[in-house]
């Protein structure tokens, strides 16, 4: 195999990302590529179109000698090179006063990354990814002002290269398996009996509990207001949270505003019980995987038994199972109801890389000494107490 060449495109269309996912998809089938859902075009080309400024894009290529054009705009640069396209990435850069990071498949700006990709890779031929992936990492290092590189929500753990220290963390994504008529009794004798008593409640309180599917069960004149209530729900329970609710951000609004006109690559499920509404659950669909992306939920003031967020996964994981889904994938971010009703998990790694330098390295050995340390007094102050205690009996 041939050396792989990285090139930085500044400045590129929309046209020119589009012709990139169609040259990989015209030399290889989909399973010798990187891709899912949010590595798709349909993600990066509505993402794109809603950002202001947009990241570095670093194309690979597997030959050893390049064709220049004497064009000079992106999309000459794109179709004109006779090299192969192995794979591509975007990543933004955010500069601060230790230097550059950069993001992969991000901005690096919160408002710009809160539509918040997952399953995060480059997007590229499988059996070259790690060769892609470190040399894309090569190339930025050696840029000026080079500081670290961050990758958020990143399926595989292969990020250490010879020329970056690297901290990895990882966390469960929680999901549920479908295929089977015993979903329910697959969950904790707890989570049982809550999900019980809060649809009977309801239940008796509202009527029976019923999903329909905005692509299958609504007309596009019963959509719209179905949208536009999501929107508001959502807007009225994350509002005054830390971050807001992202459809109080345009640009998180104007991203799943394209989806919708689009039409296509997700779902919203109404859940109500009798008429009144319990709550959206908006999902994207990769092939027979159903991604809940967020939900939206009517309050009630039914008491503590009342749970209309397990109610309303309950019913749509029922939906989706006897629609032939394969998977309900609630994705990352820690949250007890994804604990409560997954019955799998699978790892996403957080990464940071820098490049090694005796200040980061010493940085990072005071950081571990102080944690060893602090762990050290904790075990101390822990069997202190646990002696105290043993004294008082």
């Amino acid at each position: 195999m041939s050396p792989i060449e990285v090139k930085i495109v500044h400045q590129y269309e929309l046209e020119d990302v589009a012709a990139l996912f169609s040259e990989l998809e015209q030399h290889y089938p989909d399973d010798e590529l990187s891709t899912n859902y949010f590595l798709s075009s349909q993600w990066f080309i509505n993402w794109l179109r809603s950002i202001e400024q947009r990241p570095l894009l670093l194309c690979c290529y597997s030959t050893a000698k390049s064709v220049e054009t004497a064009h000079h705009t992106a999309s000459h640069k794109l179709t004109q090179n006779k090299q192969q396209l192995v794979g591509f990435a975007f990543w933004g850069r955010k500069t601060q006063l230790v230097g550059d990071s950069y993001y992969l498949n991000q901005s690096g700006d919160h408002l710009s990354d809160q539509v918040w990709i997952e399953h995060n890779d480059a997007i590229c031929v499988n059996k070259l990814r790690d060769k892609v992936i470190e040399a894309m990492c090569h190339k930025l290092s050696k840029r000026k002002r080079f500081h670290r590189i961050v990758v958020h929500n990143a399926l595989s753990e292969h990020w250490h290269y010879a020329d970056l220290t690297v901290d990895i963390t990882k966390e469960d994504s929680q999901f549920v398996s479908l295929g089977n008529n015993n979903y329910l009794d697959q969950l904790s004798k707890n989570t049982r009996a809550a999900v019980k008593r809060s649809n009977k409640l309801l239940e008796h309180t509202f009527g029976p509990i019923s999903v329909r599917s905005l692509q299958h069960d609504m007309s596009p004149s019963q959509a719209i207001p179905c949208i536009e209530k999501l929107k508001y729900l959502h807007k009225e329970r994350w509002g005054s949270s830390e971050f807001g609710s992202g459809f109080n951000n345009p640009a998180f609004t104007a991203f799943h505003d394209n989806m919708f006109e689009a039409g296509k690559g997700f779902d919203i499920l109404e859940v109500t019980a009798g008429s009144t509404l319990l709550a959206y659950l908006y999902i994207m669909i990769q092939k027979q995987d159903a991604l809940f992306y967020l939900s939206a939920l009517e309050s009630f003031d039914l008491g503590n038994k009342c749970k209309p967020g397990l109610s309303a996964h309950y019913a749509a994981i029922e939906y989706l199972n006897a629609a032939g889904y394969a998977r309900y994938d609630f994705l990352a971010g820690r949250a007890r109801y994804k604990e409560q009703m997954s019955t799998h998990h699978y790892p996403v790694y957080h990464v940071q890389a820098e490049r090694k330098t005796w200040l980061i390295s010493f940085a990072r050995s005071i950081k571990k000494t102080y944690i060893l340390l602090k762990k050290k007094l904790y075990l101390r102050a822990e069997k202190t107490s646990d002696t105290s205690s043993q004294g008082q009996h």
